[in-house]
Parts: C-alpha cells; structure tokens; sequence
C-alpha cells in the first residue's frame, strides 16, 4: 500500500502541562480539531492510554488509540481503519515557548485514497492541516488557561518539517 509521512512543528506560548494534558486527552478534541473533521470519542481512560477516537474525513474512517505517554514529552498513537501507521507528538521545552511536533507515518489501507494519492501529496495536504489544527490548539488553551501571552504570533513560527543548519 501507498505511504506517506509528515512532520509539523509549532512552538506554543504556554506551560507545557497544559499544552501536553490537552493533546492527551482525547476528550477536548472535538474543541480544538477542525470543524469539517468529525472526530468522535470512542473511549476514555484514566491514564490516557487505551483512550481512541474515531475521525471521519478525506471520505473514510481512521482510528486513534494512544499506546504510550512520556509524560510532557511524548505522547505516541497508533493509527487503524483508512491508514495504519503511528503518529508521534513531541513537545519540547524552550526559551520562546513550547515546541510542539506531530511525525506521523501513515500507510493508506482505503484503496480509493490509495488511488487519489498518485494525485494528491497526502504529506503536504497533512501539514496544511496541521498548521490550523496548532491555530486551534493555541485559540482552545488561550480560552481554556486565560494565559497572557508574549508577543509571539505562533502562526508565523511554523518551521519546516525539515531544515539544516548553514555551516561557517
């Protein structure tokens, strides 16, 4: 099957246990994922790990289960249904703000998808998508912590999913 992968970064201006406890807890994504995104809560547990979610969007299913938290460090989920893979979120402390990484590695089980994505860069449209997802996390833990923020604009932060350093 056809495979496709994505990182996307943000750096956040809040303390990383709220950022980190909100991506963990599949229960506030309905608040902060995009609108056209159906995302449903299939289940919920104390520690997090077990919790999924069930997402309907580009014209299928897929399923999130979270399968091991680091916690304020990392939180890993496994992917089921229209793609099967993993997706990590790392978050990393820093003098600026939090950066916030999502990595997935997604193989497309939906042969119809499979088929649109000889057309479609699956890894761009991903990270087009993850760049207002971060515009809504950052809206949701401003409404949700009230956090006076410096001045910076996050959206302007986005880094690309790779990039080097020049040499001297």
């Amino acid at each position: 099957m056809r495979r496709f992968s994505s990182l996307d970064q943000r750096i956040l201006d809040f303390k990383i246990e709220d950022i980190f406890n909100s991506v963990a807890d599949f229960q506030t994504y309905p608040e902060w994922w995009q609108k056209e995104t159906n995302v449903k809560v299939i289940s919920k547990t104390e520690t997090k790990i077990g919790s999924q979610i069930e997402v309907s969007s580009l014209g299928g299913k897929f399923f999130c289960e979270v399968v091991k938290l680091v916690t304020n460090r990392e939180i890993v989920v496994n992917y089921s249904g229209m793609f099967k893979g993993s997706g990590t979120w790392f978050f990393v402390e820093g003098a600026n703000g939090v950066k916030v990484m999502y990595e997935i590695d997604l193989s497309i089980q939906n042969l119809f998808t499979a088929f649109v994505s000889f057309f479609v860069n699956f890894s761009l449209y991903h990270s087009k998508q993850m760049a207002k997802l971060y515009s809504n996390l950052e809206e949701y833990l401003k409404k949700k912590f009230k956090n006076e923020t410096s001045d910076i604009d996050s959206s302007c932060n986005v880094q690309p999913p790779t990039f080097t350093l020049p040499r001297n």
